[in-house]
């Protein structure tokens, strides 16, 4: 036992003191010990009462024991005071206690010392409760003595407790790099489970990652995986492949099936259209070279294809090296099972990133797709020229005589429980009703259409197989292009031969460029007609001249002689193990593959064609828009300038015509009122007579109003409504031709205006109401208090009774009816009857404005629309042009991926160098 070790379990006194003395008790050798050294000259009894201190500690006379070791002044000093402290703790001063532990640290000469000191203070702050200072002196010691024992496992269990996620990572980490304890890189491994490094960096693991590769491989694939899955859950997934690939690329790496399948699922999610190739360019081909090394079995061809693949796209970025092994993998692997499902994944991938950006996938394409996988029927595309009995051979087989000749349509016909027929267009699929109306549609030579016919047919039944007749060639370019775009769904072709004249050059030029387009694809041949053919020995003669003629271009031609006429099931079964007599499931997948990889191609080339037409269509549009925003605009200045003409025409007419009226009333009235003079007799009783003339000329004028002037004003009335309905339509029809023009324009009805022309209803229903009769407050004409007036009333009531001064008052009254100014009477009178009809003029201005409201109303809406609508495009414009690669880098990431499914598709063949 080291004397370090004697004095941290106080048992110093026993190996210094009591060898060969340990019958006896402890107090008495060292109280010998004691009276022994004092008799020396120059006694030092430090040790002994350092020794004595220990023993009285362990029998707790903690008081001596401080006693004793309050005298100590040798180098056993710190690790007195260190004891007193323990005493004082015991005795539950632990405020003393600390002090001295604190008085030693930072003087302490041994790192033992410290190291006990510093635990010991972490225990009593731990009791305390003071989880601060216990963690500062606890990172402390740790830091300067981590070889101490159970410090860093103290030190992890109290990070774990107490959850300080961040000091346990580190602790671990430290303490894995610098002991290469499994046990540590374990606990690094369980932190990781737990989420307690998400929010590091990659780069702080990069050393990590090479120490735990040195010390276990098993552990270090569990590091990478748990890792691996914790930044992927983060925004710090490219940076943890980027140093990954880093640490891989300076390290030996084996093989490994489990790593190999993260760089796999990993390389999907790079390309699979999610990033901008400048985000992930940096990262792929070092990724790709690791995972080539560290791939193994079916992975092997996946990581060998995706390194061709991209150095295709990307030349020069992948060492030529990395290229020449992926090329030998390829070569020399077997080949991989559901390479169409893999295809088909791609596929799927690229219609919904099209889907997202509305670009939707066409009908047509989805179709052919479908029919693709349909693996449980074999396409066979019936092809041969006008002439040769196509049509009746399928129509043969089918049983029906469905087929007319001379169509320029794909016709897939399939077995169906029921006649079942539709029609296939690029933006939907129709049903169409009928045989008949089938004949119709297929009889147009105009455009080739596209139908699948399903029908109970037990030969397709019963082999499992599907017709494809396809339009006849004529020489025509069009119909050629679409022969070979829809070859693409024959799982093989029967070519169907005139026995009359079998293989003709016209026929031969056909087949070469059916086998230059697709050389793999197995071509049967039907001599129709057979039965045109006199006698058996004929026969047998054409059919061996014919397989002899093709073999030069053939070799393995055969030809199956077939009437159209026999209704044979013998003929049908025979023709069944005639196409089907080389019918292989893996050429079978392995050609719809390549189909399948063809339409992803056109797919894609197609989108990009998309794209650069639909930012010259939006151009288009915005210019398109603008043109008509302005033409609309003018429009509505036109149509705005029309109606306040129109309201102060009509309303100018209308004053016009009131204006008649009121100077007619105000000329007539005074006229009216003077002729009231035959009304004045000798023998009036004019005791009352002013009140009666006044009467009588308030009669006279509502007669002259009612009778004369309401019928004029009514005749005014309807000819100014009449006049305003003329103009009203010619505006309609003027505006009716502007939204002509401009409706050419729109090619559609867009702009449909209506006129509320219930203002002239409402015009005439108030005519009739205004005119109708008028009815005016009695008017006290002889009420301006004249002295003639005045003195002709006062006399009629004084002498009216008396004869002999009637004829006095009768003169008088007659002058005075005559010589009256009526001027004034007549404006009151005209301002009261016209009162209504100022009224009404008030009103005009809203109505005229009420006949033009819908009109505005739409072409206000309209522009607003158009101008919204320039304003939306003009933003997908600059979003376009200021994010170009947004749609760019997905489509060459997909062209990518189809590249590498294109090179896996030819596992296991000779491979031409790429660089």
């Amino acid at each position: 036992m080291t004397l370090e070790e004697q004095l941290i379990n106080k048992t110093y006194y026993k190996v210094t003191y009591m060898n060969g003395q340990e019958e006896k008790h402890p107090i008495q050798v060292l109280g010998d010990a004691y009276l022994l050294e004092q008799q020396n000259d120059l006694p030092d009894l430090s040790f002994i009462r350092y020794a004595q201190g220990e023993v009285y500690f362990q029998y707790k006379d903690f008081e001596a024991a401080i006693f004793k070791w309050e005298n100590i002044h040798n180098e056993l000093q710190p690790w007195a005071r260190k004891n007193m402290a323990d005493a004082y703790l015991e005795l539950g001063l632990v405020k003393d206690a600390e002090e001295i532990y604190l008085s030693i640290q930072p003087e302490s000469p041994s790192p033992t010392l410290h190291a006990e000191v510093s635990l010991q203070l972490f225990s009593l702050y731990m009791d305390q409760g003071n989880i601060d200072k216990a963690d500062k002196v606890l990172k402390e010691v740790v830091s300067l003595n981590p070889d101490y024992p159970n410090v860093t496992e103290i030190a992890r269990r109290f990070y774990e407790e107490q959850e300080k996620v961040q000091d346990a990572v580190e602790l671990a980490v430290n303490e894995a790099m610098r002991t290469d304890s499994l046990e540590w890189f374990q606990f690094v491994g369980e932190y990781v489970e737990k989420g307690w490094t998400k929010t590091y960096k990659p780069e702080y693991f990069k050393d990590f990652i090479k120490s735990v590769h040195q010390v276990d491989l098993k552990c270090f694939e569990q590091t990478v995986v748990s890792l691996w899955k914790s930044f992927k859950k983060g925004d710090s997934y490219l940076e943890w492949l980027k140093v990954l690939n880093h640490v891989l690329s300076e390290m030996e790496i084996h093989k490994n099936a489990v790593i190999s399948s993260l760089y796999k699922e990993a390389y999907v999610d790079l390309i699979e259209g999610s990033y901008y190739i400048k985000e992930i360019s940096t990262i792929i081909p070092d990724h790709l070279t690791n995972w080539q090394r560290v791939s193994v079995a079916t992975d092997k061809i996946f990581a060998a294809s995706a390194i061709l693949a991209w150095s295709e796209m990307f030349p020069s970025s992948i060492d030529l090296g990395v290229i020449s092994d992926a090329e030998y993998n390829i070569c020399h692997t077997e080949k991989l099972d559901n390479v169409l499902s893999y295809c088909l994944k791609l596929y799927n991938s690229i219609a919904e990133w099209a889907r997202s950006h509305e670009l939707e996938v066409g009908q047509k394409m989805k179709w052919m797709v479908q029919q693709l996988m349909d693996s449980n029927v074999q396409h066979l595309m019936i092809a041969g020229p006008t002439g040769n009995g196509k049509s009746s051979f399928i129509n043969s087989v089918l049983g029906e005589n469905i087929l007319k000749p001379s169509t320029s349509s794909i016709v897939v016909f399939k077995d169906s429980d029921a006649v079942d027929i539709h029609e296939i267009t690029d933006t939907t699929i129709k049903r169409v009703e009928d045989i008949s109306d089938f004949q119709q549609i297929t009889a147009s030579q105009l455009h080739t259409k596209v139908i699948e016919f399903g029908l109970p047919c037990d030969f397709f039944y019963k082999n499992g197989i599907a017709f494809i007749d396809s339009p006849s060639f004529q020489g025509n370019a069009k119909t050629r292009n679409e022969f070979f775009h829809y070859l693409q769904l024959a799982d093989s072709l029967i070519f169907v031969l005139n026995a009359s004249v079998p293989f003709t050059d016209k026929e031969c030029d056909i087949l070469l460029q059916i086998q230059k387009f697709a050389p793999s694809l197995p071509i049967y041949f039907v001599l129709n007609k057979i039965d045109t053919i006199y006698g058996e020995h004929e026969a047998n003669r054409i059919i061996e001249e014919t397989e002899s003629r093709l073999s030069e271009y053939f070799p393995s031609a055969k030809v199956f002689p077939y009437s159209s006429v026999y209704d044979s099931g013998d003929q049908l079964d025979q023709l069944a193990e005639f196409v089907k007599a080389d019918n292989d499931h893996e050429a079978l997948q392995q050609g719809r593959t390549e189909k399948l990889l063809f339409l992803i191609r056109q797919l894609i080339t197609e989108l990009l064609e998309r794209r650069v037409k639909m930012e010259t269509d939006i151009v288009n549009s915005i210019s398109w828009n603008e043109d008509i925003a302005g033409r609309l605009t003018g429009a509505l200045h036109q149509l705005k300038d029309l109606e306040g003409e129109k309201i102060q025409h009509i309303q100018t007419e209308y004053q016009m015509m009131e204006e008649e009226i009121r100077n007619e009333v105000i000329n007539t009235i005074p006229t009216i009122l003077k002729g009231c003079t035959d009304f004045i007799k000798e023998d009036s009783d004019f005791r009352h007579f002013h009140s009666e003339l006044n009467d009588e000329m308030n009669n006279r004028v509502q007669d002259y109003l009612h009778n004369d002037i309401l019928p004029k004003y009514y005749e005014l009335l309807k000819k100014w409504i009449a006049n305003t309905n003329g103009e009203f339509n010619q505006c309609k029809e003027y505006l009716d031709e502007m939204c002509e023009s401009l409706n050419r324009l729109y090619g559609e009805d867009r702009l449909k205006l209506e006129f509320d022309f219930r203002v002239i209803d409402d015009w005439s229903r108030d005519a009739d109401r205004m005119t109708n009769a008028v009815r005016l407050e009695k008017i006290n004409i002889l009420s301006k208090n004249t002295p003639t007036q005045l003195l002709l009333t006062g006399a009629g009531k004084l002498f009216g009774g008396m004869k002999q001064n009637r004829s006095m008052l009768y003169n008088k009254y007659k002058s005075m009816v005559d010589s009256e100014d009526y001027y004034e009477v007549a404006v009151i009178i005209a301002n009261k009857f016209l009162q209504q009809f100022d009224l009404f003029e008030k009103g005009l201005d809203r109505d005229i404005s009420m006949f033009f409201h819908h009109p505005l109303s739409v072409f206000e809406q309209i522009i607003a629309e158009t101008y919204e609508k320039i304003q939306s495009q003009n933003d997908t414009l600059q979003n376009l042009r200021a994010n170009p690669e947004s749609y760019k880098d997905p489509i060459t990431l997909f062209e990518v991926r189809l590249r590498q499914y294109e090179w896996i598709k030819d596992v296991g063949k000779d491979v031409q160098p790429i660089y």
